[in-house]
C-alpha cells in the first residue's frame, strides 16, 4: 500500500492547524530485488573506492555543480600534498611531546 497525506488548501485561515486528506492506495509489487540491492549497497559502503558519479543521479549532478561553484572560493594550494603531510606529521609530533596538564 501507498499512504498519502495531503494538507487541505481550502481553509480560510491557518490558525496553527493543518487538516489532511488521507488516502490509502493498494499496490502490488515485487520485493525480490530488495535483498540484492541491499547487499550491493553494503558492498559499496564498505569499499575504500568511491563509486563513479551517475549521469542520471540528481544528487551526483547537484554535488558536482556545487563543488565546481565552491572551488573559486578555495585558496590555491601553496605546497604539494607531500609537503602538507610532512607539516602535519611535524605538528602531530610537537603536540605529542608536550607535557601533560594533569
Amino acid at each position: 500500500y501507498w499512504f498519502y497525506a495531503n494538507a487541505s488548501k481550502d481553509r480560510e485561515a491557518f490558525d496553527g492547524r493543518l487538516d489532511f486528506e488521507l488516502t490509502l492506495v493498494p499496490y502490488k509489487g515485487s520485493t525480490d530485488w530488495v535483498e540484492g540491492v541491499l547487499l550491493e549497497l553494503k558492498k559499496c559502503l564498505d569499499s575504500d573506492v568511491l563509486p563513479k558519479a551517475g549521469e542520471s543521479c540528481d544528487y551526483c549532478v547537484y554535488r558536482e555543480t556545487v563543488g565546481k561553484a565552491l572551488m573559486k572560493y578555495v585558496p590555491k594550494a601553496v605546497s604539494s600534498p607531500k609537503e602538507e603531510l610532512s607539516k602535519m606529521k611535524k605538528i602531530a609530533h610537537e603536540e605529542s611531546t608536550t607535557g601533560q596538564l594533569f
